[in-house]
């Protein structure tokens, strides 16, 4: 039995222009992107020499010793940097994102709705009235079951 997808043949597709000629992120927002990948590498080191110095504490010190202390606080701030620093493609990907939404004109401006509208209404004619399963629909004496 072949799928109904090959049955009707090829689908239209969704969006009015192919994805060579869809827009790239504009130089203003790759330029944003880059800064906030510095500003986030930054805060990263930042975060990772705080804990650095926050382990560094006399009580730490005189408990672990100067050599354990500093392999302590060592590990610490490696831990805190690569924590800030896996944080940082996902902005990188909001803010191209971002960009592209931006010069395109918004979100959805480059769906084709009329071919959704099309497939929607072929996949609805495909099952028919009685397959809906809509909760109170009528009978056909009229009455709702």
């Amino acid at each position: 039995m072949a799928a109904p997808e090959e049955a009707s043949g090829p689908k239209p597709p969704i969006y009015k222009t192919p994805a060579s000629n869809r827009p790239l992120p504009s130089p203003v927002g790759l330029t944003r992107a880059f800064a906030n990948g510095v500003a986030g590498f930054a805060h990263a080191l930042t975060s990772g020499v705080q804990a650095f110095n926050q382990s560094l504490t006399t009580e730490n010190i005189t408990a672990l010793s100067l050599d354990n202390g500093l392999i302590v606080g060592s590990v610490a701030a490696n831990a805190r940097f690569l924590e800030e620093l896996a944080k940082l493609p996902q902005r990188l990907y909001e803010d191209l994102r971002r960009s592209v939404a931006e010069q395109r004109g918004g979100p959805g401006k480059d769906l084709d709705y009329d071919s959704i509208a099309t497939l929607v209404a072929a996949k609805l004619s495909q099952k028919g009235p009685a397959d809906t399963g809509a909760p109170g629909r009528s009978s056909p004496s009229g009455r709702s079951t």
